[in-house]
């Protein structure tokens, strides 16, 4: 196999379309499970469900870098949601995506 014939390998592009508004709501949650890494998807839970999200909120990632703020068990951020809602054309299904634009407040659990 030479490279001219590595195109038979390459993955379909995915094609998705916003189908609604960005919906923006205001939730507390509770980390699951936290990347470091620049643009990666916490897992989280807002006590109903658990979804993933991405948290664009830099004043908030600055000081998690820093040190500033530090997470344990049980903390509950009261966080800024936006939800968008996207359709895979060539699959038809829906995709749903969180974006935590901004963390209000990070509280400790009771001791």
């Amino acid at each position: 196999m030479g490279k001219e014939e590595t195109y038979y390998f390459k993955c379909p592009e995915t094609e998705e379309e916003k189908i609604n508004d960005s919906v923006h709501f205001d939730t507390s949650i509770h980390i699951i499970n936290l990347s470091f890494k620049e643009g990666n998807k916490w897992y989280v839970n807002d006590g109903q469900s658990s979804f993933y999200a991405i948290v664009e909120d830099e004043s908030f990632l600055k000081k998690v870098k820093s040190g500033d703020v530090s997470f344990a068990i049980n903390d509950i951020l009261r966080v800024k949601i936006r939800r968008e809602q996207f359709l895979n054309t060539s699959q038809n299904k829906l995709k749903t995506k969180n974006f935590i634009e901004e963390v209000k407040r990070h509280q400790k659990p009771p001791m």
